[in-house]
């Protein structure tokens, strides 16, 4: 999976460059938002406007992004969702 990280207005912005997101990519972001953390980051914005799928692993690692994020005092923003996904959600 590929990620490209933007910094704006005091918050990550990772731009989801795949369109199916599921294990084992999810893994690879999950790893990728815990190093963020420990970099001192908080606040994340998951752009999902390119994925056009997402699985059961997807949904759990969102889940589990969001729980390690407000255990450090920070929050997740998703953006950028498809009907197919939002329905999902």
């Amino acid at each position: 999976m590929e990620i490209q990280d933007r910094f704006e207005a005091g918050c990550v912005i990772l731009d989801i460059e795949d369109d199916r997101f599921g294990y084992p990519k999810t893994v690879v972001l999950k790893n990728h938002v815990q190093r963020l953390l420990h970099e001192g980051n908080k606040h994340f914005v998951l752009n999902l406007s390119k994925v056009d799928m997402i699985d059961s692993f997807g949904l759990a690692s969102i889940i589990s992004i969001l729980k390690l994020c407000k255990g450090q005092n920070g929050d997740v923003s998703i953006y950028g969702l498809n009907d197919n996904v939002a329905k999902l959600m």
